[in-house]
């Protein structure tokens, strides 16, 4: 993982400390340095300070979300007036993770805290994709939100059944809501979520196969295995070994497109409105 930190000396050596060997930490020494890094390499996760400069910077941190809103932010900052009224400026560009120097940033929680957000940045690609074509069909709220909940929580959608419960409709309905918008029938979002989550825990070495399926509710771990080679093409320990995070995400949305995706430009305020109205 590519992490970008936009840091104090000291706490820069902290993260990198809990980055250990197994991400790779580049250093912006201003927000002009991070802009161009970040045109140039596939950051994974920008980890920054809004207070580095004195006070809360968070014209530069609007910036950074609006020219490149694909990035997972995670502010790291010290307790004071100044980083308060940043976190609630930030919060409306939809910064929500935040990890507090000398509170919770003992490594392995910091290192916890990596992962998740990796995981939800993931996430987040997939659903972009998606969500655009059912946006564009004027699909019902109800199950463009029903969807976005299996991705952020996909332990709890087993079956087709379960997307059609969350959201209000019958399966047949939901079927044909995502035909029209040229994506894969229910079954095949399940298991796609399924195993986009089976990709984070998988870039933990101590877990076995096994593990993950369990982690994921497979009561055979033979059945996830089963998933990925689907989903993929992969074997599951080839997938594991060999497939970066941008190729794991390429893979899923082929899958998950019936038709090509639709040119990924932000769906028209019209549109979200019809979405919102229909929740």
């Amino acid at each position: 993982m590519l992490l970008l930190a936009r840091l104090s000396p000291p706490m820069l050596s902290h993260l990198r400390i809990v980055a250990g060997g197994t991400h790779t930490v580049l250093a912006a020494p201003s927000w002009p340095s991070m802009a161009a890094v970040l045109r140039a390499r596939p950051v994974d996760i920008a980890v920054v300070d809004p207070c580095i400069d004195g006070g809360a910077d968070t014209e530069s941190m609007r910036a950074l979300r609006v020219g490149f809103p694909s990035v997972a932010v995670l502010v790291y900052t010290a307790i004071s007036p100044d980083s308060t009224r940043a976190m609630l400026a930030l919060g409306e560009l939809g910064v929500r993770h935040c990890i507090l120097r000398g509170f919770d940033d003992e490594p392995g929680r910091f290192r916890d805290g990596l992962e998740l957000l990796r995981a939800a940045a993931l996430e987040d690609q997939v659903l972009a994709t998606l969500r655009v074509p059912l946006l564009a069909e004027q699909a019902p709220g109800s199950l463009v939100s029903a969807i976005e909940q299996m991705f952020r929580t996909p332990r709890r959608f087993r079956t087709a059944e379960d997307i059609a419960v969350a959201a209000g409709m019958p399966r047949r309905g939901v079927n044909r809501w995502l035909e029209r918008a040229g994506v894969a029938p229910a079954r095949m979002l399940v298991i796609g979520a399924r195993v986009l989550r089976g990709y984070q825990y998988a870039q933990n070495p101590a877990l076995a196969v096994a593990d993950i399926a369990g982690r994921l509710g497979y009561p055979d771990p033979r059945v996830f295995s089963d998933h990925v080679r689907m989903m993929t093409g992969r074997a599951v320990s080839a997938w594991r070994a060999t497939v970066a995070a941008d190729q794991c995400v390429a893979m899923l949305v082929a899958k998950l497109m019936i038709l090509p995706p639709r040119p990924a430009a932000a769906p028209t305020l019209t549109l979200m409105r019809r979405a919102a109205g229909r929740r």
